[in-house]
């Protein structure tokens, strides 16, 4: 990688796999989340992967027993998506909700995680609707921006309330 470039993953095909995309600096964070959501459509469609419109709807407050948040998510067709604060962070969310090969609804999620002092890193996060009343999120890390490591990964079980 030449010095003074920055790489982050970006989802290029929604079937598990993931492609690097590598952009000089400066490019504005105003700029990288439209433009990381844009992608993703856009490599889906490219890809020949047309995004299921007939997903269930999974509007409403979602809460995690093992980390006491609770998301509110809006959907809006096959676009999910959510704001909410943790104790150090706030976080945006967006991405399309979509059912895979084997009829599971899944989803995926590029977060923009802000800290109190400005510093912004991007989550690549893995959605599965494990039933209408509960899913899992795999989360893993995109840059190391703020002291995330990049080998940062979590998954979480959240309920329907």
């Amino acid at each position: 990688m030449i010095m003074g470039e920055r790489s982050i993953r970006a989802v290029a095909n929604f079937d598990e796999s993931v492609r690097l995309i590598t952009y000089a600096n400066p490019i504005p964070n105003n700029f990288l989340l439209p433009f990381m959501k844009t992608l993703l459509l856009l490599v889906s469609l490219l890809t020949g992967y047309v995004l299921n419109t007939h997903t269930a709807d999974y509007s409403g407050n979602w809460y995690s027993r093992s980390n006491g948040i609770t998301m509110q998510l809006q959907q809006h067709g096959t676009v999910l998506s959510c704001h909410f604060r943790t104790a150090d962070y706030t976080h945006e969310a967006e991405g399309p909700v979509w059912v895979n090969a084997s009829g599971r609804q899944v989803g995926r999620w590029l977060v923009k995680r802000t800290a109190p002092d400005g510093c912004i890193t991007f989550i690549d996060c893995r959605i599965t609707f494990l039933s209408d009343t509960q899913m899992q999120i795999s989360a893993s890390a995109v840059d190391t921006n703020c002291d995330l490591p990049a080998t940062w990964r979590e998954t979480i079980i959240y309920e329907r309330q």
